[in-house]
């Protein structure tokens, strides 16, 4: 013959499997907080670095502008001579 269960017997093992399930899940929370803790340090690491990488990339586009800058005034200003040096010789 089957043997009989209490209502505070089949109480206890419902709570007891509550229980369980509950530590499960609990010790699932904590590990995905755990790995986002990880994510988010990783991705302000990242941040950082690109962040850098980038005023560095910034810092050598400013001095090619101003080399480029710099070549074009040379150009305008051999353009200039080249355009007296030719008027001249026309008078001539």
């Amino acid at each position: 013959m089957p043997k009989k269960v209490t209502n505070e017997k089949l109480a206890r093992m419902i709570k007891n499997g509550f229980d369980e399930v509950n530590d499960k899940i609990g010790g699932a929370r904590n590990e995905l907080k755990k790995d986002i803790k990880r994510v988010e340090k990783n991705l302000s690491k990242t941040e950082k670095n690109l962040s850098t990488d980038i005023g560095r990339v910034e810092k050598k586009l400013d001095a090619e502008v101003e080399r480029h800058d710099e070549h074009d005034l040379k150009i305008k200003d051999h353009e200039d001579r080249i355009v007296i040096v030719e008027k001249k010789l026309e008078r001539v």
